[in-house]
This record gives structure tokens, sequence and C-alpha cells, in this order.
């Protein structure tokens, strides 16, 4: 998983962006009959872009209130399937 997160901070208030690369797997299926069986392989990757709103608030010396979020834009990357029959 890889994460890239930018923030600029003026006073209080910040905005930024976030961008993570989550979740890279595989998924391989076996299905077989009398003619053999077929393997696939499938492939995803989530891909997240986040705008972010910073807010920061000192309460004390050494206490302080921070909130971060905003919204996000998630979409599952499939590659291309491969298979491979066997016999």
């Amino acid at each position: 998983m890889s994460v890239v997160r930018i923030v600029l901070m003026v006073g209080a208030i910040g905005l930024g962006v976030e961008v993570s690369d989550n979740a890279r797997f595989t998924a391989l299926q076996t299905s077989g009959g009398t003619l053999g069986t077929t393997r696939s392989e499938r492939r995803h990757s989530d891909l997240i872009v986040s705008g972010l709103i910073h807010f920061r608030q000192p309460l004390g010396a050494y206490v302080g209130l921070d909130v971060l979020g905003g919204p996000a834009l998630f979409t599952k990357i499939r590659c291309p399937e491969a298979r491979r029959g066997h016999r």
C-alpha cells in the first residue's frame, strides 16, 4: 500500500490531497469438467483520491483539537484476465 498526502496549513486551517493505491490482490478460480480444467486469474487494485480539510485548534499548553476529513473518490481497477487451460 502506498499513500501520498500533501497538506498546506495556513494558520488553523489546512487544505490538501491524499492519493492511495490500496489492496492489490489476485483472485484465482479453477473450474473443470469432462474436457479438462480452466484456471482464471484476476488482478484487482483500488485507487482512492481524497480532498482533505484540516482544522487545528489549540486548547491549552499541551492539548489541542485536530479534525481531518473530506470527500473521497474510490475506483476499482481490474487488470486483464489471464486464462490457462489444463487437461
